[in-house]
């Protein structure tokens, strides 16, 4: 049974074990597009193949953007301490319902990808590209942020949200762009892109 699925517990939300496996990660381009022109020029990094590099003096990820299966973020954030457990119970938990829907990819920023023992919370984005909204208005309305207080109410009950984002917005890139930067000294720090 692979990482996810312990975490969760193989018979939560009644899909199989095979929900969330790891499965290799391709040659990346360093002109990859994700948000907006100013990303495309960063390279991507396979951090399956090469590792993590280390937390930053402030227990940040140098910037970039640091490519991982889910079960290898899980492996990597997920087991540091009780809250990091439980937060990413939640986040994995929003990461199936949308991957049930058609997405194939997750910004991950935040505490959640720190040196922080105990993280507030965890911060994302998931690419809309692809993504059946009528079936995911069905399952988890509040993941498409059409309602004003959905965000909220998604981090209230779960620890953190998942909001929509759309890489071929160029000019556009919200808030995956928002996630690069911290928010209170402004300095840029590294993102995950978490495959599904």
């Amino acid at each position: 049974m692979n990482l996810s699925m312990r975490l969760l517990g193989a018979s939560l939300f009644g899909f199989h074990s095979q929900a969330f496996t790891a499965r290799p990660v391709v040659c990346i381009e360093p002109t990859e597009r994700l948000v907006g022109q100013e990303l495309m020029s960063n390279t991507v990094v396979n951090a399956e193949a090469s590792g993590l590099p280390s937390f930053n003096l402030y227990g940040e990820l140098p910037p970039g953007i640091y490519r991982l299966s889910v079960d290898a973020f899980l492996g990597y954030f997920a087991c540091r301490s009780n809250r990091r457990l439980r937060l990413a119970r939640s986040f994995l938990r929003q990461a199936a319902t949308l991957r049930s829907c058609g997405c194939k990819q997750l910004l991950a920023g935040g505490s959640f990808i720190t040196s922080k023992s105990s993280p507030g919370d965890f911060d994302g984005a998931w690419n809309n590209e692809g993504v059946d909204e009528n079936k995911l208005r069905r399952l988890e309305p509040r993941l498409l942020m059409e309602g004003p207080e959905d965000a909220e109410s998604l981090a209230g009950e779960s620890g953190g949200a998942l909001v929509p984002w759309n890489p071929s917005a160029v000019g556009s890139p919200g808030f995956a762009e928002y996630l690069r930067y911290d928010d209170r000294t402004g300095r840029k720090k590294g993102l995950m892109l978490v495959e599904l």
